[in-house]
């Protein structure tokens, strides 16, 4: 029984000389957070001046203390502010632009940085949508092209020295997102050439040597002096004119077609560089699932820790009227479910404790996407078991977003009080 009281007692003694320090950093009122990721010592923050609309990627450490401020003055946004450990650099990716009227067209600017020096390890260049650091924090992976019209493609660069692992500049409207360090999802639309119908072709060369043999008739008959040269030339006017109007109708008819297949998801190996599964995917109702701004694209992956994939699509059947739609597919790459079309308000993606939530609000109610069984329900923090989440409209830019979660994070955003809380467990 002493023995026991005395375990108990040095526990008590123990968890008492820990103590939860918080440090909490303030922004002014015209700054906006817009994203957060922690290291072992180091909290990487995005933030907005609402000012001049431009951004900049600050590096704290563990107490709250300025150890780096990077902004581009030509690059107004940042797209990734991320520190590694193991080769202690701080990675931060300015979005560049496409050019219009005088202003010159400028890539992504992605740099490592020396958090003690300041200075530049290594900087390259780069154009993607979104970008994600590989599990082991080696690579980088561009995880979609640009929407516009800089040219992107499928790279892997190497973290340690920004040389490019993989490139493919042939691919696109591609999303891919990591499986693990050494493999990727990639999904996208391949494409496929329709021929013309066989019964229309051969209506057409019937009707051609037709006309052709009119045109040899009316020859004849003007040779042989049958009609005069005003009514030669006014037959033939409309002999031409007949045979242009019938070949641009069947022109549209005869051309082959360039369309786009279903959706393709593939898993693809960095290190191989090539790849070792991909099947192709449709929908419910097996239809195709089509990426392309007039037909519905890809919107954002995400994945779970069994390796499931959330795929956001984006229907344009209906324009003006946007509607999206999510399906869910297994490591296997088979179809678990899919939604039905939901009428565009606004989406946010939230991964919490590594589960994906797709929310959006509707009528002043927030609802999520089941991430099981795809059904729509109200969202209820309680449920969730996790209180820290903020409303979609404080999220800025929730719909480009997919805004990451984690209960044992020491760091995390109060955006109802604009600030960064750091939670720290010392020793008294």
């Amino acid at each position: 029984m002493k023995k026991l009281i005395l375990i108990f007692l040095v526990l008590c003694c123990v968890q008492n000389a820990i103590a939860q320090e918080v440090v909490r950093i303030k922004m002014d009122v015209n700054i906006e957070i817009n994203e957060l990721s922690e290291s072992e010592n180091y909290v990487c923050v995005q933030l907005r001046d609402k000012i001049n609309d431009r951004m900049s990627a600050i590096l704290f450490d563990k107490k709250g203390k300025e150890i780096l401020r990077v902004f581009d003055p030509v690059r107004s946004t940042i797209l990734l502010a991320e520190f590694i450990e193991k080769s202690n650099t701080f990675i931060v990716i300015s979005q560049g632009y496409e050019g219009y009227q005088e202003i010159e067209q400028r890539n992504d600017l992605i740099q490592a940085i020396d958090p003690n020096t300041k200075k530049i390890i290594w900087q390259a260049e780069s154009n993607a949508e979104f970008y994600e650091i590989s599990p082991d924090k080696k690579y980088l992976l561009t995880k979609a092209i640009p929407d516009d019209d800089r040219r992107g493609s499928l790279e892997i660069i190497d973290l340690s020295n920004g040389s490019k692992l993989f490139s493919d500049p042939l691919l696109s409207n591609f999303r891919a997102i990591w499986l693990d360090s050494e493999n990727i999802a990639l999904v996208y639309n391949g494409i496929r050439i329709i021929q013309p119908d066989e019964k229309i072709r051969n209506e057409f060369r019937e009707w051609d040597v037709n006309v052709l043999e009119k045109h040899k008739k009316l020859r004849e008959l003007y040779d042989e002096r049958v009609i005069s040269k005003d009514e030669f030339d006014k037959k033939w006017d409309e002999l031409l004119k007949e045979r242009l109007d019938k070949s641009n109708q069947y022109a549209k008819l005869l051309n082959p077609k360039r369309d786009k297949e279903t959706i393709t998801v593939t898993h693809f190996n960095i290190f191989q560089k090539k790849v070792t599964e991909s099947k192709k995917i449709y929908d419910i109702n097996n239809n195709r699932i089509v990426l392309d701004y007039n037909d519905g694209f890809l919107g954002s992956l995400v994945k779970d820790d069994l390796s499931n994939i959330y795929i956001h699509c984006v229907d344009y059947f209906s324009e003006p009227t946007v509607y999206d739609y999510f399906i869910k597919i297994n490591s296997s790459f088979d179809l678990v479910w899919q939604t039905e079309r939901i009428k565009r308000i606004s989406f946010a993606r939230y991964i919490i404790n590594q589960i994906p939530y797709h929310a959006f609000l509707k009528e002043g109610i927030t609802y999520y996407i089941g991430y099981k069984d795809g059904k729509v329900e109200e969202f209820k923090r309680s449920e969730l078991d996790f209180q820290d989440i903020p409303s979609i409209q404080t999220v800025p830019y929730a719909f480009r977003k997919v805004i990451k979660f984690e209960s044992v994070n020491t760091c995390k955003i109060d955006f109802q009080n604009n600030s960064i809380i750091i939670n720290r467990g010392i020793s008294k």
